[in-house]
Parts: structure tokens; C-alpha cells; sequence
């Protein structure tokens, strides 16, 4: 029998999580993608598992079910994304806010061994998050669900003090996060996130939702208030295959309606959640 599951990380240190480029300037995210914490939860689950690709295969296919996540302060006033008088909101907070409060810039170069100098073209400057505000060191938080069938994997994995890395710079210690909660959940809260039990956006009888809290393809969906982006979804199959003929490099791209959009479904047919996008089902 399958169940629901809340989980909230404790941000231990920095991460970056890839958004825009601006020159030699990369953006970091303000949440965290659905996609982005199946794969270090599949990463690490894998790794301590054997690292077999049976195991990877197995456990990508339980850990799907799951949205994105958003970071609080105080557990009552999670940081939503939501689109008003023309500038995305998380919380209280516009996006510039909240970056003014939780991220600061991390710059790299490659060193030349032989001079010591810097290698020409090499500066880079990476937005990163912060573990704790920059005004009040309040600690943050990061909370989203996952639907899960194997009920060994909330008894003996997913574990309060399970400790993964999410993000790129991972060389740099960025991307630390350690579990601080499990809590089995009701179907009541998942109508917060507009979900159902199935893990298909609720029926809603006028097909309109607001502030959408994971993506959406935007197949059959109008756009209402918010943006659209391209996002990419790693496979961890050919990342293991490691064949130097393939030349794919195992992403799939969608273009999707963000998080905090508002939205119309024109069609009667289920989205189903997939890695914190909702994905039409065929």
C-alpha cells in the first residue's frame, strides 16, 4: 500500500542549484526542483546500496512520485512561489528580497601550475544559498512530499540524520542537507500541493489553479498569470552506461509552466506528478 510521506531537510551548508547565466555569472535557483532531489536521493540510495544498476533502476522508478521543495524559516509560513502585480513572490518575499537575504556569490578560477596565475577565461562567479539568513541567522529549511510503496524505505532509509548532497559544485562542499523530519501524511494536506491520492492534480471543477507548486507541461494548460522555462531531466541509465559512442547525454527537455503560475487545464485528461512536473498521462 502506498503512502505519503512529508519530509523536511536541514540545510547544513551552501549549494548551488543552476538557473541562468549571465557571462561569467551563474544564477542559483530559490527552490529546490523536483528532478533535482529525486536524483541526489537516487544517488545516494543507489551508492549505499550496492551502486548495481539493477538498484538504480529499481529505486528511480520508487522515488518518482515526488514535487518540489520550498524553503521556511518557520515551519507555519512555508515560501511558495506565487506571481502578484507582476513580480514572483516566495512567501512574504519577492525574488529579490530573497535573494538579497539568502544568497551570496562563491568566485573560482583554474590555477596555471607552472606560473601559478590564474588561467585566462576561467573566472567564474556562482550565486549560492545560504544555510541561515544573512539579517537574523535564522536557519532554513527545505519541505516537499514523496509518495512511496516500499515501506522499507521510510523504515530503514529515509531516516531522521540521513545526510545528501544535492546541487552542482559538490567539490566545493556545497549541497549538504540533512533529514530532520518524516511524517506520514493525509490526503488533506496533499490538497495543499493540489494533489490527490493517485499523485494526478485534484479535480478542480473550473480547471483553474492557482500558484501551482510543481511545474506543468504546458500541453492542453493556458497560461494565466506566471513564465514558462525549458527544463531538462536527467537519466541515470545513461549516465551509467558510460559508452563513449553515445553522444546523448541522457536528458530529456520539456517545456513547462513554473511554479507559482497560474494556470487553466484545458483538456479533461490527469497530469500526473513525475519528479516535481506534472506530465499529461497518455
Amino acid at each position: 500500500m502506498s503512502k505519503w510521506y512529508k519530509l523536511v531537510f536541514k540545510q547544513l551548508g551552501p549549494f548551488h542549484i543552476g538557473k541562468y547565466n549571465y557571462g561569467v555569472v551563474s544564477e542559483t535557483e530559490l527552490f529546490i526542483p523536483g528532478y533535482t532531489m529525486w536524483g541526489a536521493l537516487v544517488n545516494d540510495y543507489g551508492l549505499k546500496n550496492g551502486g548495481t544498476e539493477k538498484v538504480f533502476n529499481d529505486v528511480k522508478k520508487k522515488f518518482e512520485m515526488i514535487t518540489c521543495f520550498y524553503p521556511y524559516f518557520d515551519e507555519s509560513k512555508g515560501l511558495f512561489p506565487k506571481f502578484e502585480h507582476g513580480k514572483l513572490y516566495y512567501g512574504e518575499y519577492t525574488e529579490e528580497e530573497l535573494r538579497r537575504k539568502l544568497t551570496d556569490t562563491f568566485v573560482s578560477t583554474a590555477i596555471v601550475s607552472i606560473t601559478k596565475s590564474a588561467k585566462d577565461e576561467s573566472l567564474h562567479e556562482t550565486e549560492i544559498m545560504l544555510p541561515k539568513s544573512k539579517d537574523n541567522n535564522k536557519q532554513v529549511f527545505w519541505t516537499g512530499l514523496i509518495k512511496l510503496e516500499d515501506e522499507n524505505i521510510p523504515q530503514n532509509y529515509l531516516l531522521k540524520g540521513l545526510e545528501i548532497v544535492i546541487g552542482g559544485d559538490g567539490r566545493y562542499g556545497f549541497g549538504r542537507l540533512e533529514l530532520d523530519d518524516v511524517r506520514e501524511i493525509k490526503k488533506e494536506y496533499l490538497a495543499k500541493w493540489q494533489i490527490d491520492e493517485n499523485g494526478c492534480l485534484m479535480e478542480n471543477s473550473n480547471k483553474i489553479y492557482n500558484s501551482i507548486r510543481n511545474y506543468i507541461e504546458v500541453g492542453g494548460v493556458d497560461l494565466l498569470k506566471g513564465k514558462y522555462r525549458t527544463i531538462a531531466e536527467l537519466d541515470f541509465n545513461k549516465i551509467m552506461s558510460n559508452k563513449n559512442d553515445d553522444q546523448d547525454n541522457g536528458q530529456e527537455f520539456t517545456l513547462c509552466f513554473v511554479p507559482g503560475s497560474n494556470v487553466k487545464v484545458n483538456k479533461s485528461d490527469k497530469y500526473s506528478l513525475n519528479k516535481g512536473l506534472f506530465k499529461e498521462i497518455e
